[in-house]
């Protein structure tokens, strides 16, 4: 046909319907790459780069750390290091006393390459080392988007579909929409666990995720958006 799938999406259709169908190319070739969902779920978070590129210039925001914890490749697999985990969190837990780029760093290098059931286990030894929960320690010595970030890790880590329920519900609450978020989330999750954020997204709004999309969007986009939701819950 001469031109990319990709080319003919841009060049028939505009706005957030086009991002989200360019979008939904760009999850079908990371799927052919990595071949099973498993590694795709590795690296759903980074599906929109190439339509989020200016997005994610602006600033340290919590989807360019997002992509350093997904994107890159880093993050470990497997279950947790009792040993380790020990060790990580007594690390971290002296980062706290440290400089804030000191600190920073140290978190980076923890919370963006361990395996998630590693993380749970450090976060667990975090605890007895210094008597609080590691989001208590983000929200009082981070601020701005590296505490978002690091926030936002933290809670993907214990409740990954709760963490996601909760950024759609952001996304759409209130004026406007989040569109770039809506469409990362939506897109990136629907081969992984879109169904148990529906349903943590039922629990904790009392409204379906269905309705909620269907209240704040419209035209093919909104089609496109309730194909991939699923369903009414």
């Amino acid at each position: 046909y001469k031109k990319s799938l990709e080319e003919a999406i841009h060049s028939d259709t505009s706005g957030h319907f086009c991002r989200i169908l360019v979008s939904l190319v760009q999850v079908t070739i990371l799927i052919m790459r990595t071949q099973t969902v498993h590694n795709f779920h590795a690296h759903s978070l980074c599906l929109c780069l190439t339509t989020d590129i200016q997005y994610i210039k602006v600033g340290i925001s919590e989807f360019t750390f997002d992509l350093i914890c997904y994107g890159q490749g880093a993050r470990e697999e497997g279950p947790a290091d009792v040993e380790r985990a020990c060790a990580d969190a007594q690390e971290l837990a002296d980062a706290c006393n440290a400089e804030s780029d000191d600190m920073e760093m140290k978190f980076m290098s923890i919370l963006c390459t361990r395996s998630f059931p590693h993380l749970r286990r450090v976060f667990q030894e975090f605890v007895k080392c210094t008597n609080k929960d590691i989001e208590q320690i983000i929200k009082k010595e981070m601020s701005g988007d590296v505490k978002n970030a690091f926030y936002g890790i933290v809670r993907s880590v214990k409740n990954q579909p709760s963490y996601f329920s909760d950024r759609l519900y952001k996304a759409m609450k209130g004026l406007g929409t989040d569109d770039r978020a809506l469409i990362r989330i939506m897109v990136s999750r629907s081969e992984v666990d879109l169904f148990n954020i529906r349903k943590e997204f039922k629990e904790t709004h009392d409204v379906s995720l269905h309705e909620f999309i269907q209240g704040d969007t419209s035209g093919d986009y909104r089609k496109t958006l309730l194909i991939l939701c699923g369903g009414e819950d």
